[in-house]
């Protein structure tokens, strides 16, 4: 009898602690699987990598590279001096030059200052200054890039005054204009246009130079230079040119 109690009594004990053993494995499961969950949640980075964050840093890469790209200076070529666009069959050019200096001449954004000291004597005015003075230049119609003090031919009578835009065109001054008489005799006078509207402190109409528009048919310029122009079994020139970016060029040269 004692023995068979025992046994029960071992049956209930196991009963028990199977009862009791339980609930605690599912506490402890539920803890291991909080745990696993926060540590995943943590390492997910490592363990998965984020892709928001990469995504996010690609886009940006992407947009830098294309604003970089759309953004980019054009490649500019060095000047060929065989590849001018409309110059004379016989021309040989040499001596670029992108030199912007005279002796007479001195061009800054929109002004061109005449040294009278030493163009007088070229200007045909009979009663010439003997100072330096400042003219201004208006009409041009957009935002200088750089300038020039070039023109064509051999004498000062071509002198010019070349304007390079942003957008790529050529305006221009030319400092003499030509002018007709009575008689049908041609003659030149400086181009200069009067402000009646500006009195100087003598009473005299201010004086300005005016943009004659844009040098005909010519586009996409980068660069101005002066250059030497030797004709095949004649004589040479000066004149200014306008470089596209492929090196090719045109003559600047207007009537």
């Amino acid at each position: 009898m004692k023995e068979k109690k025992t046994e029960n009594e071992m049956e209930q004990w196991n009963d028990v602690k199977e009862n009791k053993s339980g609930p605690i494995m599912i506490i402890i499961l539920l803890l291991i699987i909080v745990a696993l969950g926060g540590f995943i949640f943590l390492k997910r980075d490592v363990l998965f990598g984020d892709n928001t964050k990469e995504k996010s840093n690609n886009t940006q890469e992407t947009s830098e590279t294309e604003t970089n790209e759309e953004n980019k200076p054009v490649e500019i070529k060095p000047l060929d001096l065989a590849k001018c666009l409309n110059c004379e069959d016989n021309w040989i050019i040499s001596d670029p030059t992108e030199e912007n200096t005279s002796s007479h001449f001195t061009m800054s954004e929109k002004t061109i200052s005449i040294n009278w000291e030493t163009f007088h004597s070229y200007s045909g005015l009979s009663a010439a200054p003997r100072d330096v003075r400042q003219y201004e230049v208006r009409g041009i119609n957009g935002n200088i890039k750089s300038s020039i003090i070039g023109g064509s031919g051999q004498s000062i009578d071509g002198t010019t005054f070349y304007y390079l835009l942003e957008n790529g065109t050529v305006e221009y001054v030319k400092l003499f204009k030509i002018n007709t008489d009575a008689h049908n005799n041609t003659y030149t006078t400086l181009n200069f246009s009067q402000d009646n509207s500006i009195k100087d402190e003598d009473g005299n109409a201010t004086n300005y130079f005016e943009s004659q528009g844009t040098v005909p048919n010519v586009s996409n310029i980068v660069k101005l230079y002066n250059v030497q122009v030797h004709v095949e079994n004649g004589s040479g020139h000066a004149t200014t040119i306008g470089a596209l970016a492929d090196g090719s060029f045109y003559d600047l040269k207007v009537d």
